[in-house]
Parts: structure tokens; C-alpha cells; sequence
């Protein structure tokens, strides 16, 4: 193997990019905004998993 193994994200980076997403994904639902990726979540801001 050549050099160390890349180093994975934190748990909480994670989780915040993955509820950046959720949100953005609920502005652009709710405004009509879909993207080329059309991705959003079904979870609403409610569903909220706690750690």
C-alpha cells in the first residue's frame, strides 16, 4: 500500500452536510426550486434522530 489510508469524516460533519441537505431539499420542495438531482428527504424537521 502506498501511504496512509485518507481519513474519514467525523460523525457530526456527517450529520450536519446530511441536514443541510434535508433542508435545502425541503426549501426547494416547498417552493417548487427542484434541482437537476431532484433530491429531497420525506422527513420533515420533526423527524429529528437524536445521536
Amino acid at each position: 500500500m502506498e501511504g496512509p489510508l485518507p481519513r474519514l469524516p467525523s460523525y457530526e460533519s456527517v450529520r450536519r452536510k446530511d441536514r443541510q441537505r434535508q433542508i435545502h431539499g425541503m426549501i426547494a420542495q416547498r417552493f417548487g426550486l427542484m434541482g437537476c438531482r431532484g433530491e429531497v428527504n420525506s422527513r420533515s424537521l420533526t423527524d429529528e434522530v437524536s445521536p
